[in-house]
C-alpha cells in the first residue's frame, strides 16, 4: 500500500522560527525534524488516511502540530476487483 499527501511547509517554517519543533543537524549539515505518522481506522471527514504530526519542543508547547496528511494511492483495477471479492477470471 502506498500512501500519497503533502506537508505544509509553511506551517513547518512557522513553528520552527517560534521554537515550536524540535530540529538538529546531522553530520553532513542536514537541518532534519522528528515527526510521527498516525494511521487512521476509517478514512476522516476530508478521506484522508493518516496524519503527520512534528514532534514539538517538550515544555514549549502543549498542543500538537500537525503538518500534513495522506491518503491510499489508488491501486489497479483488478486489484481493486480482487480487495471486493470479485473473481478475476475474467477472459482478458
Amino acid at each position: 500500500m502506498t500512501l500519497t499527501g503533502s506537508i505544509n511547509l509553511t506551517k513547518i517554517k512557522k513553528a520552527i522560527e517560534e521554537g515550536q519543533i524540535s530540529v538538529f543537524k546531522t553530520e553532513s549539515g542536514q537541518l532534519l525534524a522528528n515527526i510521527a505518522v498516525f494511521v487512521n481506522d476509517t478514512p476522516d471527514q476530508y478521506g484522508n488516511d493518516a496524519s503527520i504530526k512534528a514532534q514539538p519542543i517538550k515544555d514549549k508547547t502543549d498542543h500538537k502540530i500537525y503538518i500534513g496528511n495522506l491518503k491510499k494511492k489508488a491501486n489497479a483495477v483488478v486489484e481493486a476487483g480482487e480487495e471486493q471479492g470479485i473473481a478475476d477470471d475474467l477472459p482478458f
